[in-house]
């Protein structure tokens, strides 16, 4: 009889550790401990014969010739949903360029929009605080739209009117409290 580890029985009859472990538990395989570690007792017969007892446990090359087929199988699948995953990131992608561009699309008409309403406020309050001048021309009613440099000009005057109305105002009122104190 020879002693060996569990991890040295594993290894010499190709099995797992855990798999030696449950043999030990089922009675399956006789154990020695030396020294708080545990020792599996094994024929001579056993150690010449090598793998023939996991063989036959779990079937011999049968079995090892189906978990091969069946682990290329798996193989297979796993290699098709990969390349269906690539195909499906790569039309994600698409997707995304087209929501992106789309949205730039979207900026540059809001943006257009704005402008576009800027404007129209500028010609309304044009229109409200300069009236378009009427005139005849070979009886035909001209009606004429301010320059731009009249309309800045006509906003100048308008406001150094404010600004004199607010200073004489506030001349007013420091006299007044003056003669309140």
């Amino acid at each position: 009889m020879e002693k060996l580890t569990v991890t040295q029985y594993a290894r010499k009859f190709n099995i797992t550790t855990p798999g030696v472990y449950k043999r030990i538990k089922k009675g399956k395989l006789q154990v020695e401990i030396i020294k708080g570690v545990q020792h599996v007792l094994v024929d001579s017969d056993s150690i010449h014969n090598g793998n023939k007892e996991s063989e036959k446990e779990y079937g011999g090359g049968e079995f090892n010739s189906f978990l091969k087929s069946e682990n290329e199988h798996l193989k297979n699948e796993l290699k098709a949903k990969e390349e269906k995953l690539e195909q499906k990131e790569r039309e994600l992608r698409e997707k995304n360029d087209k929501i992106e561009s789309i949205y730039q699309q979207v900026i540059t008409v809001q943006n257009k929009n704005m402008t576009l309403q800027d404007e129209n406020r500028l010609l309304i309050e044009q229109k409200s605080t300069h009236p378009i001048s009427t005139g005849y021309n070979d009886g035909v009613i001209v009606e004429q739209t301010p320059s731009s440099e009249e309309i800045r000009k006509q906003k100048q005057n308008d406001k150094k009117k404010k600004d004199k109305k607010k200073t004489k105002g506030e001349g007013k009122r420091s006299k007044f409290k003056k003669k309140v104190k």
